[in-house]
């Protein structure tokens, strides 16, 4: 059942449920997900169909006449659900079902499950979609730090989806669409960054210089969702007015130990662990600039 999705990730999943007024249950309910500790509040309200209400008033009315017992009341209907978890660590979350993730990201999640069960005599058999809301404050890997993250998952059979994701990496906003099998723990995805900051995303990745900039990226993903390594990108990329600068070789052939550029236009491969510029990428120089027109 869509409803016990979530609590199938919980072990020893303690519950308490409250009914305070008919057709509607609350529920409080706390368990241990390897070292972490869930906490987990929500609620199930039967849902509400006003002509299905005065169907079902005209036929009891008409069954009692006859002398014969009416339909179960609400057994036809279905009811709604929310479930709203407290903060929890990231790290430990990930860890508890996927060992390999162990000390790979730092932040903290909530999660927001919703969603719909089926009367037990509804004629609607098909299975019902489960809504997740993700969102972290801050999300850490590698060096790298991703803000305000939001993702909204619909969970449907063994598909789920991602679509308008919203983050803030390095300054750029960005838009995220993920699709995933989870039969095969595959996952598909596209990523759209707009005015990344070029010298806070370059920082980690280089021993010597800054880059000063912005840029628009491109992303295609896929992975397998059991391990952080094994995540391939690629994708293009394109700047504005922005230069090179504070590495020692740039002093000996530069004026002012920069290099600048008006834009440079490239495409790139990510394996997991490095990152590649492919051939074809290439910056091309302001106007009047002495040192170079363009390379590549």
């Amino acid at each position: 059942n869509s409803f016990f999705f979530f609590f199938t990730l919980v072990d020893r999943l303690t519950v308490t449920v409250v009914s305070p007024l008919k057709g509607k249950l609350e529920m409080n309910a706390s368990g241990k997900l390897g070292e972490l500790t869930v906490k987990l509040k929500g609620r199930l309200q039967r849902d509400k169909d006003e002509e299905k209400e005065k169907d079902e008033k005209k036929e009891k009315e008409k069954t009692a006449a006859k002398g014969k017992p009416g339909a179960k009341e609400g057994a036809k209907g279905g009811w709604s659900y929310v479930i709203d978890s407290e903060s929890m660590d990231l790290d430990k979350l990930l860890t508890a079902k996927m060992p390999s993730m162990s000390g790979r990201a730092q932040g903290s999640v909530k999660a927001k499950v919703s969603g719909r069960l089926n009367g037990r005599r509804s004629a609607d058999k098909s299975a019902q979609p489960i809504d997740i809301l993700l969102t972290l404050p801050t999300f850490s890997t590698g060096g790298v730090k991703v803000q305000n993250v939001s993702l909204p998952i619909r969970v449907l059979g063994d598909k789920a989806t991602v679509r308008n994701g919203t983050g803030s990496l390095f300054g750029g906003e960005i838009r995220l669409g993920i699709d995933v099998s989870m039969p095969d723990h595959q996952w598909r995805g596209t990523a759209n960054i707009v005015n990344l900051n070029l010298e806070k995303a370059a920082q980690p990745f280089l021993k010597e210089g800054a880059v000063a900039g912005s840029a628009d990226i491109n992303i295609n993903l896929k992975g397998d969702y059991g391990t952080l390594m094994m995540i391939f990108a690629n994708g293009d990329f394109h700047t504005s007015n922005g230069y090179i600068h504070k590495f020692s070789a740039l002093d000996r052939i530069t004026k002012d130990g920069r290099v600048s550029f008006q834009r440079v236009r490239g495409s790139f491969f990510w394996n997991g662990r490095d990152l590649w510029l492919n051939p074809g990428t290439q910056a091309t120089a302001m106007p009047g600039d002495q040192l170079y027109r363009y390379f590549a």
